[in-house]
């Protein structure tokens, strides 16, 4: 039953309601103090959930998988689907909202994935989808080969040892965009930006 008179209703604020702006700050406030926390979380259940798919994915056959360089099929794998990029809800503005970010050289963008090869080994998990990403510098054999393999781990060190460290400077650095793109909260857990 609605109760009518305002003086009969209950307050819920001692004072004034609190405007957006206030509430809006609060919030940014709370979440600034937790973020890295909400990270982690979040790229836990990630992982948990990496590791029961990589039986769905070892058992895809060859033909279904599509090398970097060819269009989309009709339809997409479980995997691809249920595997959104962490914290990345809107992923064309992610890059505009840290524009303020440092610029970083291809030199600096090497240094960081060499830095870093033992705990990006670990942590990446859409390894595939930044194969995909990286287009033409990852052949459609290698691609097939990284897809097949059964962990994100197995799939790192194929990735490490049969592209980022053959190639060079430049696939480094736009591994580190697609890494940036994918999994920013691994690359700003490791100082990159």
């Amino acid at each position: 039953m609605l109760v009518e008179d305002p003086d009969k209703r209950p307050k819920i604020y001692d004072e004034e309601r609190p405007s957006d702006s206030e509430v809006l700050k609060e919030t940014e406030e709370v979440f600034s103090k937790h973020a890295q926390d909400i990270h982690d979380a979040v790229f836990e259940v990630i992982k948990r959930l990496d590791s029961r798919n990589n039986i769905q994915r070892s058992e895809t056959s060859a033909s279904n998988r599509r090398p970097p360089h060819q269009a989309p099929e009709q339809s997409m794998s479980i995997v691809e689907v249920d595997k959104p990029s962490p914290m990345a809800p809107h992923p064309p503005t992610q890059d505009a909202s840290h524009s303020s970010a440092k610029h970083m050289t291809d030199e600096e963008k090497e240094k960081f994935v060499d830095d870093n090869r033992a705990d990006l080994i670990q942590e990446v998990t859409l390894v595939v989808k930044i194969a995909e990403d990286l287009k033409d510098m990852v052949n459609p054999e290698t691609y097939d080969k990284i897809a097949a393999k059964e962990t994100s781990q197995d799939q790192m060190r194929l990735l490490y040892r049969s592209v980022l460290d053959s190639v060079g400077k430049k696939v480094k650095a736009a591994f580190y965009d697609a890494l940036k793109r994918n999994h920013y909260h691994l690359v700003k857990k490791h100082g990159g930006f």
